[in-house]
Protein backbone atom coordinates (compact mmCIF):
# COMPACT_ATOMS: atom_id res chain seq x y z
CA UNK A 1 0.00 0.00 0.00
CA UNK A 2 3.06 2.49 1.12
CA UNK A 3 4.67 1.58 -1.98
CA UNK A 4 1.34 2.30 -4.05
CA UNK A 5 0.91 5.46 -2.92
CA UNK A 6 4.63 6.76 -3.34
CA UNK A 7 5.24 5.55 -6.66
CA UNK A 8 1.35 6.36 -8.27
CA UNK A 9 -0.34 8.98 -6.25
CA UNK A 10 2.91 10.83 -4.87
CA UNK A 11 3.14 14.41 -6.58
CA UNK A 12 6.26 16.46 -6.45
CA UNK A 13 6.09 20.35 -7.04
CA UNK A 14 9.80 22.30 -8.26
CA UNK A 15 9.31 25.65 -8.03
CA UNK A 16 12.52 27.64 -8.92
CA UNK A 17 13.01 30.90 -7.06
CA UNK A 18 14.94 34.37 -8.33
CA UNK A 19 16.49 36.65 -6.55
CA UNK A 20 14.23 38.29 -6.03
CA UNK A 21 11.58 36.15 -4.98
CA UNK A 22 10.27 35.39 -1.59
CA UNK A 23 10.01 31.33 -1.38
CA UNK A 24 7.80 31.73 2.00
CA UNK A 25 5.16 34.13 -0.01
CA UNK A 26 5.09 32.02 -2.80
CA UNK A 27 4.37 28.99 0.04
CA UNK A 28 1.08 30.89 1.40
CA UNK A 29 0.22 31.67 -1.83
CA UNK A 30 -0.01 28.47 -3.06
CA UNK A 31 -1.26 26.74 0.32
CA UNK A 32 -4.16 29.80 0.36
CA UNK A 33 -6.80 27.08 -1.58
CA UNK A 34 -5.34 23.86 -0.81
CA UNK A 35 -5.23 22.01 2.77
CA UNK A 36 -5.69 23.77 5.51
CA UNK A 37 -2.77 24.70 7.30
CA UNK A 38 -2.45 24.97 11.33
CA UNK A 39 -1.79 28.72 13.13
CA UNK A 40 1.75 27.22 14.04
CA UNK A 41 2.18 26.84 10.11
CA UNK A 42 1.22 29.67 9.11
CA UNK A 43 3.11 31.43 11.63
CA UNK A 44 6.22 29.98 11.10
CA UNK A 45 6.17 30.71 7.74
CA UNK A 46 5.18 34.18 8.30
CA UNK A 47 8.47 34.79 10.47
CA UNK A 48 10.48 33.54 8.12
CA UNK A 49 9.12 35.57 5.53
CA UNK A 50 9.94 39.04 7.52
CA UNK A 51 13.52 37.56 7.95
CA UNK A 52 14.84 37.36 4.12
CA UNK A 53 18.62 37.58 5.55
CA UNK A 54 18.70 36.08 8.54
CA UNK A 55 15.96 33.15 8.22
CA UNK A 56 18.54 30.23 8.32
CA UNK A 57 20.03 32.07 11.08
CA UNK A 58 16.85 32.36 13.08
CA UNK A 59 15.33 28.78 12.27
CA UNK A 60 18.77 27.30 13.84
CA UNK A 61 19.28 29.20 16.56
CA UNK A 62 16.09 30.27 17.96
CA UNK A 63 12.98 28.01 15.88
CA UNK A 64 14.21 24.55 15.78
CA UNK A 65 15.08 24.51 19.51
CA UNK A 66 11.91 25.78 20.44
CA UNK A 67 10.36 23.62 18.24
CA UNK A 68 12.18 20.56 19.65
CA UNK A 69 11.61 21.70 23.81
CA UNK A 70 7.72 22.51 22.79
CA UNK A 71 6.70 19.69 20.18
CA UNK A 72 4.54 21.20 17.20
CA UNK A 73 1.35 20.17 18.67
CA UNK A 74 2.01 22.78 21.57
CA UNK A 75 3.33 25.48 19.10
CA UNK A 76 -0.35 26.63 18.22
CA UNK A 77 -0.87 26.65 22.27
CA UNK A 78 2.09 28.46 22.70
CA UNK A 79 0.98 31.00 19.92
CA UNK A 80 -2.31 31.79 21.31
CA UNK A 81 -1.21 32.27 25.77
CA UNK A 82 1.51 34.59 24.28
CA UNK A 83 -1.32 36.94 22.76
CA UNK A 84 -3.48 36.18 25.84
CA UNK A 85 -1.06 36.97 28.62
CA UNK A 86 -0.55 40.60 26.71
CA UNK A 87 -4.46 40.65 27.40
CA UNK A 88 -6.01 40.12 23.97
CA UNK A 89 -8.58 37.95 24.20
CA UNK A 90 -7.90 35.84 21.30
CA UNK A 91 -10.17 33.00 19.78
CA UNK A 92 -8.34 29.54 18.29
CA UNK A 93 -8.90 30.69 14.68
CA UNK A 94 -7.48 33.82 14.90
CA UNK A 95 -4.27 33.63 16.22
CA UNK A 96 -2.53 34.09 13.35
CA UNK A 97 -4.21 36.98 12.13
CA UNK A 98 -3.25 38.70 15.66
CA UNK A 99 0.01 37.86 15.35
CA UNK A 100 0.39 38.78 11.99
CA UNK A 101 -0.82 42.32 12.62
CA UNK A 102 2.07 42.71 15.40
CA UNK A 103 4.91 41.41 13.48
CA UNK A 104 4.22 43.37 10.19
CA UNK A 105 3.60 46.76 12.19
CA UNK A 106 6.65 46.21 14.45
CA UNK A 107 9.45 48.80 13.97
CA UNK A 108 12.88 48.22 13.01
CA UNK A 109 12.55 45.54 10.62
CA UNK A 110 14.09 42.22 10.88
CA UNK A 111 16.20 43.18 13.96
CA UNK A 112 12.26 43.61 15.71
CA UNK A 113 11.03 40.34 14.35
CA UNK A 114 14.26 38.30 15.57
CA UNK A 115 14.08 39.67 18.80
CA UNK A 116 10.14 38.65 18.86
CA UNK A 117 11.22 35.30 17.90
CA UNK A 118 13.70 34.93 20.62
CA UNK A 119 11.21 36.74 23.08
CA UNK A 120 8.69 33.35 22.22
CA UNK A 121 11.21 30.94 22.54
CA UNK A 122 11.38 32.58 26.21
CA UNK A 123 7.79 32.10 26.49
CA UNK A 124 7.90 28.51 25.11
CA UNK A 125 9.90 27.63 28.19
CA UNK A 126 8.01 28.69 31.10
CA UNK A 127 4.58 27.31 28.83
CA UNK A 128 6.99 24.05 28.91
CA UNK A 129 6.89 24.08 32.65
CA UNK A 130 2.93 24.41 32.78
CA UNK A 131 1.92 22.25 30.12
CA UNK A 132 4.48 19.62 31.80
CA UNK A 133 5.57 20.22 35.37
CA UNK A 134 8.02 17.73 35.56
CA UNK A 135 10.78 20.43 34.21
CA UNK A 136 9.80 22.88 36.77
CA UNK A 137 12.88 22.90 39.48
CA UNK A 138 11.07 24.04 42.55
CA UNK A 139 9.41 21.23 44.05
CA UNK A 140 6.04 23.10 45.59
CA UNK A 141 5.54 24.98 41.81
CA UNK A 142 5.78 21.42 40.53
CA UNK A 143 2.94 20.58 42.91
CA UNK A 144 1.06 23.25 42.55
CA UNK A 145 1.25 22.69 39.10
CA UNK A 146 0.75 19.39 38.82
CA UNK A 147 -2.76 20.05 40.41
CA UNK A 148 -3.41 22.44 38.01
CA UNK A 149 -3.21 20.23 34.95
CA UNK A 150 -4.68 17.51 36.20
CA UNK A 151 -7.77 19.71 37.42
CA UNK A 152 -7.80 21.23 33.55
CA UNK A 153 -7.01 24.58 34.43
CA UNK A 154 -6.16 25.30 30.83
CA UNK A 155 -7.87 29.08 31.22
CA UNK A 156 -5.36 30.01 34.28
CA UNK A 157 -2.33 29.93 31.68
CA UNK A 158 -2.49 33.45 31.05
CA UNK A 159 -1.94 34.65 34.45
CA UNK A 160 0.39 31.63 34.99
CA UNK A 161 2.63 32.89 31.66
CA UNK A 162 2.66 36.50 33.61
CA UNK A 163 3.46 35.67 36.73
CA UNK A 164 6.43 33.48 34.95
CA UNK A 165 7.40 36.58 33.07
CA UNK A 166 7.46 38.99 36.25
CA UNK A 167 9.87 35.97 38.02
CA UNK A 168 12.20 35.78 34.80
CA UNK A 169 12.26 39.95 35.02
CA UNK A 170 13.66 39.26 38.98
CA UNK A 171 9.90 41.45 39.60
CA UNK A 172 8.80 38.46 41.56
CA UNK A 173 9.85 35.76 44.00
CA UNK A 174 9.57 32.11 43.53
CA UNK A 175 7.58 32.12 46.99
CA UNK A 176 5.24 35.07 45.14
CA UNK A 177 4.48 32.65 42.20
CA UNK A 178 3.57 29.76 44.67
CA UNK A 179 1.13 32.53 45.69
CA UNK A 180 -0.49 32.83 42.65
CA UNK A 181 -0.67 29.09 41.96
CA UNK A 182 -2.39 28.63 45.19
CA UNK A 183 -4.43 31.63 44.79
CA UNK A 184 -5.85 29.99 41.55
CA UNK A 185 -6.17 26.72 42.40
CA UNK A 186 -8.67 28.05 45.75
CA UNK A 187 -10.64 30.21 42.96
CA UNK A 188 -11.37 27.24 40.63
CA UNK A 189 -11.78 24.09 43.38
CA UNK A 190 -14.25 26.33 45.17
CA UNK A 191 -16.21 27.06 42.06
CA UNK A 192 -16.22 23.85 41.22
CA UNK A 193 -17.69 22.51 44.39
CA UNK A 194 -20.28 25.50 44.96
CA UNK A 195 -21.46 24.78 40.91
CA UNK A 196 -20.93 27.93 39.64
CA UNK A 197 -20.04 27.86 35.65
CA UNK A 198 -16.74 27.64 34.07
CA UNK A 199 -17.92 29.77 30.95
CA UNK A 200 -16.40 32.76 31.44
CA UNK A 201 -13.27 32.11 33.27
CA UNK A 202 -11.22 32.37 30.05
CA UNK A 203 -12.24 36.03 29.14
CA UNK A 204 -11.97 36.61 33.29
CA UNK A 205 -8.11 35.68 33.36
CA UNK A 206 -7.38 37.37 30.06
CA UNK A 207 -8.83 40.45 31.04
CA UNK A 208 -7.37 40.60 35.01
CA UNK A 209 -3.76 40.40 32.95
CA UNK A 210 -4.39 43.41 31.92
CA UNK A 211 -4.97 45.26 35.35
CA UNK A 212 -2.35 43.63 37.39
CA UNK A 213 0.39 45.18 39.07
CA UNK A 214 3.83 44.28 37.55
CA UNK A 215 5.59 44.06 40.51
CA UNK A 216 5.92 41.76 43.21
CA UNK A 217 2.40 42.89 44.45
CA UNK A 218 1.00 40.69 41.82
CA UNK A 219 -0.20 38.27 44.16
CA UNK A 220 -1.91 40.57 46.47
CA UNK A 221 -3.47 41.98 43.81
CA UNK A 222 -4.89 38.58 42.08
CA UNK A 223 -6.44 37.87 45.09
CA UNK A 224 -8.00 40.94 45.48
CA UNK A 225 -9.20 40.95 42.16
CA UNK A 226 -10.74 37.60 42.52
CA UNK A 227 -12.22 38.17 45.26
CA UNK A 228 -14.57 41.12 44.13
CA UNK A 229 -18.46 40.26 44.44
CA UNK A 230 -18.86 39.47 40.57
CA UNK A 231 -15.95 37.06 40.56
CA UNK A 232 -17.80 34.55 42.50
CA UNK A 233 -15.20 33.02 44.69
CA UNK A 234 -17.29 31.61 46.84
CA UNK A 235 -16.47 31.97 51.14
CA UNK A 236 -16.22 29.49 53.42
CA UNK A 237 -20.28 30.02 54.81
CA UNK A 238 -21.13 29.49 50.84
CA UNK A 239 -18.93 26.41 50.06
CA UNK A 240 -19.97 24.90 53.76
CA UNK A 241 -23.71 25.30 52.21
CA UNK A 242 -22.96 24.25 48.53
CA UNK A 243 -21.47 21.07 49.84
CA UNK A 244 -24.36 20.45 52.16
CA UNK A 245 -26.67 20.60 49.27
CA UNK A 246 -24.66 18.89 46.66
CA UNK A 247 -24.05 15.40 45.78
CA UNK A 248 -20.02 15.43 45.16
CA UNK A 249 -20.54 11.61 43.74
CA UNK A 250 -20.80 11.34 39.75
CA UNK A 251 -24.45 10.49 39.08
CA UNK A 252 -24.07 7.72 35.77
CA UNK A 253 -27.24 6.94 34.26
CA UNK A 254 -26.78 3.35 35.09
CA UNK A 255 -26.13 3.53 38.88
CA UNK A 256 -29.01 6.48 38.81
CA UNK A 257 -31.16 3.53 37.67
CA UNK A 258 -30.24 1.43 40.52
CA UNK A 259 -30.26 4.30 43.51
CA UNK A 260 -34.00 4.63 43.73
CA UNK A 261 -34.92 5.89 47.33
CA UNK A 262 -35.13 2.92 49.68
CA UNK A 263 -33.23 0.40 47.75
CA UNK A 264 -30.77 0.01 50.31
CA UNK A 265 -30.49 -3.54 51.75
CA UNK A 266 -33.40 -4.26 49.99
CA UNK A 267 -32.85 -7.62 47.88
CA UNK A 268 -32.45 -7.79 44.15
CA UNK A 269 -34.04 -10.48 41.70
CA UNK A 270 -33.70 -10.99 38.14
CA UNK A 271 -36.37 -9.31 35.70
CA UNK A 272 -38.80 -11.74 35.47
CA UNK A 273 -38.45 -13.81 38.68
CA UNK A 274 -41.33 -13.42 41.62
CA UNK A 275 -41.62 -10.80 43.39
CA UNK A 276 -39.35 -8.45 40.93
CA UNK A 277 -40.69 -5.24 39.99
CA UNK A 278 -43.05 -3.86 37.26
CA UNK A 279 -41.29 -2.89 33.75
CA UNK A 280 -43.54 -1.16 31.38
CA UNK A 281 -43.12 0.90 28.62
CA UNK A 282 -42.73 5.17 28.39
CA UNK A 283 -41.80 7.07 25.84
CA UNK A 284 -38.56 7.28 23.92
CA UNK A 285 -35.25 8.67 24.59
CA UNK A 286 -33.93 11.46 22.85
CA UNK A 287 -32.18 9.72 20.10
CA UNK A 288 -35.62 8.48 19.34
CA UNK A 289 -34.29 4.66 18.90
CA UNK A 290 -34.68 3.32 22.06
CA UNK A 291 -37.61 3.36 24.52
CA UNK A 292 -37.70 4.62 28.13
CA UNK A 293 -38.79 1.85 30.57
CA UNK A 294 -40.55 2.59 34.32
CA UNK A 295 -37.97 0.39 36.77
CA UNK A 296 -39.10 0.53 40.73
CA UNK A 297 -40.53 3.97 39.15
CA UNK A 298 -38.13 5.66 37.40
CA UNK A 299 -37.87 6.16 33.98
CA UNK A 300 -34.68 4.41 32.62
CA UNK A 301 -33.03 4.07 28.98
CA UNK A 302 -33.81 0.75 27.27
CA UNK A 303 -30.35 -0.05 26.49
CA UNK A 304 -29.49 -0.61 30.64
CA UNK A 305 -32.02 -3.40 30.94
CA UNK A 306 -30.42 -6.14 29.88
CA UNK A 307 -31.99 -10.18 30.59
CA UNK A 308 -35.06 -8.72 30.03
CA UNK A 309 -34.82 -8.02 25.99
CA UNK A 310 -32.18 -7.19 23.38
CA UNK A 311 -32.98 -3.33 22.15
CA UNK A 312 -31.75 -2.33 18.59
CA UNK A 313 -29.31 0.45 19.41
CA UNK A 314 -27.59 2.42 16.57
CA UNK A 315 -26.11 0.10 13.94
CA UNK A 316 -25.64 -2.57 16.53
CA UNK A 317 -27.45 -5.07 19.07
CA UNK A 318 -26.89 -4.03 22.48
CA UNK A 319 -27.36 -7.30 25.76
CA UNK A 320 -29.42 -5.51 27.18
CA UNK A 321 -28.87 -5.16 33.54
CA UNK A 322 -30.01 -4.35 35.89
CA UNK A 323 -31.35 -6.42 39.00
CA UNK A 324 -34.41 -4.38 39.31
CA UNK A 325 -35.99 -3.97 43.23
CA UNK A 326 -38.03 -6.07 44.78
CA UNK A 327 -41.92 -4.77 44.65
CA UNK A 328 -42.24 -3.74 48.41
CA UNK A 329 -46.01 -5.48 48.25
Amino acid sequence: MLTTVVVERLAVVDITTGPGDNAHRIFQSLNATGVNLTQADLLRNLIFMLLPTRASEVYADVWRPMERLMGFANLEGLARVDLQRRGLDVAVDDVFRRHQNRLENLPGGEMAVENAVRDLALRARHYKKIIDPAHEENPEVRAGLHLLRRWGAQTSHPILMAAYDLVERGLLSVEGLREVISCIESFLIRRHLAGISTNALNRLFVQLVEHLPQDDTFPQALRQELSQPRRYWPRNDQLRDAIRGTSLLPQRPRAAALAHPGAAGAKLRAPGAPGAGRLRSRGRCMSGRRRLVRVCGRRVCGRLVRGWRRRRCGRRFVPSVVAVRRAGR
